[in-house]
């Protein structure tokens, strides 16, 4: 079996946004202690709402904030 190929180099990251920063600090905070479901669910609905806003903010900055097609074209998000 040939060695698969090597990855490439990882890109460096930028340093993380104040929101990255915040929700992270959360996380590392409420997730301490023993092993919860609870602290689990809070911390995944975190993550989604955290993964919502970085999309959001990335549509923003390439498209602005009016919508560009579909029956609320041109309305402002």
């Amino acid at each position: 079996m040939a060695d698969p190929a090597p990855l490439p180099a990882p890109v460096p990251a930028a340093a993380p946004s104040d929101l990255t920063a915040a929700v992270t600090k959360m996380l590392l905070r409420d997730l301490g202690g023993a092993p919860d479901t609870r602290k689990l669910e809070l911390a995944l609905r975190a993550l989604a709402k955290w993964r919502s806003s970085l999309l959001a903010n990335t549509l923003i900055k390439r498209s602005g904030n009016k919508v560009l097609t579909g029956p609320f074209a041109g309305m402002d998000y």
